[in-house]
């Protein structure tokens, strides 16, 4: 792995550990969903369920942005309802977490993709993101 690459992964890890002690969540893989993740609130805590198909390299994007939603208290009680003003706060929630992974032509494009079209931002994301989240797993399973 090169400096770059490795200085990038680190900061990820750093800034979910932070997010983790304070949104209190655990993340889970689940099968059966039509969405790439959704976030359930228990008690004081949070799970977020990741769909066992979403790929590695837009679980980052995808946690964070259930972890937007967890921020700007704009959990869906009826999740089949949509939102574009919860959907895009959460979007720009994640994306700002992230626009460090990215060149500054790429982060210009996720900007106008945060706001224009959540499919093509995860399409985008998807195609060009160089830090995989399939370290999130093993650091969740670490810290139960």
């Amino acid at each position: 792995m090169n400096k770059s690459l490795y200085w990038k992964k680190n900061k990820l890890i750093s800034t979910f550990a932070k997010l983790q002690k304070k949104y209190k969540y655990k993340v889970e893989k689940v099968s059966g969903m039509n969405a790439n993740a959704c976030v359930i609130k228990y008690d004081n805590e949070y799970l977020i369920l990741i769909n066992n198909t979403t790929p590695n390299s837009i679980i980052p994007l995808v946690v964070l942005h259930e972890i937007g939603h967890i921020k700007f208290r704009t959990l869906n009680e009826k999740p089949q309802k949509y939102s574009y003003f919860k959907e895009t706060s959460a979007n720009l929630y994640a994306v700002s977490k992230l626009l460090y992974i990215f060149k500054f032509k790429q982060k210009i494009k996720i900007l106008y993709l945060t706001i224009t079209s959540e499919k093509e931002l995860y399409k985008y994301f998807k195609k060009n993101n160089t830090v995989k989240g399939d370290f999130l797993y093993e650091q969740f399973t670490k810290n139960e």
